[in-house]
């Protein structure tokens, strides 16, 4: 907390529970940042990169929303939401993040789960690199899109940044969601399976390793926790469809 803040307890939430909530990030950042039902998947994945990569951006984060909250709804900071949540900092920073980007529009976030957050909820690669710009002003910005074609060309170009003696790149993406859970279900083309909906945005937290059998293995952080991900090619290339990537300049 800045020396000179003004700390502001919300009836939700008060200070004490949120610190408590900043344990819980340092403790175990993969439950906390569990977007649950909610289609919070591309906020998560960028609070999950900045939990891993710069603790200390988060953490101002966390303190300059709690202290300001410019961009939290009433009807959030006065109701009992926040209490039933599993980790409350995780809906507080994603609907920070969603409101920030879209207070211009006539769309808010309201952590409710209800049919008119959806719009609001919803990100696109534009919302992932403009919020990297904000959180690692000192990198660059690259997009590798594979929607039809280049996925494992991406990829090696992105084992390529993992491979230097710098910082790590910050890995973030699109992919369709059928892809990662383990339930058999029928996969439908990239554009396709896009306009449908499929699409999920997840942190990638290793490079992507060639296994001998030809099989592409990494690990991915989504839904509350980090998974090994092994798959064919052919599956490779259907589920990635675009890495945002920051990396040292």
């Amino acid at each position: 907390m800045p020396h000179n803040a003004t700390i502001l307890e919300w009836p939700a939430l008060s200070y004490s529970a949120f610190q408590r909530e900043q344990r819980a990030v340092l403790s175990n950042p993969d439950s906390v940042f569990d977007q649950g039902i909610r289609g919070t998947c591309g906020t998560m994945a960028v609070l999950h990169a900045l939990e891993t990569v710069s603790r200390d951006r988060l953490q101002t984060l966390e303190e300059e929303v709690y202290t300001e909250h410019r961009f939290i709804p009433d009807d959030m900071l006065q109701s009992d939401l926040l209490k039933r949540e599993k980790h409350p900092l995780a809906l507080i920073l994603a609907t920070h993040l969603l409101n920030e980007r879209s207070h211009l529009w006539n769309t808010t976030y309201h952590g409710t789960h209800s049919d008119k957050d959806s719009m609001a909820e919803a990100v696109t690669s534009g919302d992932i690199k403009n919020w990297l710009k904000e959180y690692f002003p000192d990198r660059k910005i690259d997009s590798y899109s594979s929607y039809c074609w280049g996925a494992l060309t991406n990829a090696l170009k992105v084992n390529v940044l993992w491979g230097s003696d710098s910082e790590k790149p910050i890995v973030l993406a699109f992919v369709n969601s059928a892809y990662l859970r383990n339930t058999p279900t029928t996969k439908a083309p990239s554009l396709w399976a896009a306009c449908d909906g499929k699409g999920h945005c997840v942190h990638i937290t290793t490079p992507f390793v060639e296994l001998p059998d030809g099989r592409i293995q990494f690990s991915v952080f989504t839904w509350g926790e980090t998974k090994t991900m092994t798959l064919s090619k052919n599956d490779f290339k259907g589920m990635m469809w675009e890495m945002i990537v920051a990396k040292q300049s």
